[in-house]
């Protein structure tokens, strides 16, 4: 059988240290990105991959909130349909340095 490399990188992340819950999840993201305009798929099929793929194997501590805040964020997204929102003020303002350093990579990507 024949996979797509959507699917191979689906199965690769799957069996390096991700909770089962964690790849589902990853694959909804990716499923409900189907319904953005294709320069904010790209922009959020890269972030998301960018942040499940650094954040393999971290500690149950950090994983139970990660995963919650991408569960919220997977549930903003069916809910805003195809268009997305932007991010608040105070959103903006509740990055770490660091994510805002990956949002304005990924961002200069394709801008």
């Amino acid at each position: 059988r024949r996979e797509g490399a959507a699917a191979r990188k689906i199965r690769i992340m799957s069996t390096r240290s991700m909770p089962r819950s964690l790849v589902k999840l990853y694959r909804e993201i990716l499923t409900a990105h189907r319904e953005l305009p294709p320069m904010h798929r790209r922009l959020g099929d890269d972030y998301v991959r960018l942040e499940f793929r650094q954040h393999r194997g971290a500690a149950d501590s950090f994983m139970m909130p990660f995963e919650r805040q991408w569960r919220d964020y997977l549930l903003q997204l069916r809910r805003a349909g195809h268009g997305g929102r932007d991010l608040t003020d105070d959103e903006l303002l509740s990055l770490s340095d660091e994510q805002k350093e990956k949002l304005g990579t990924v961002f200069e990507k394709y801008t």
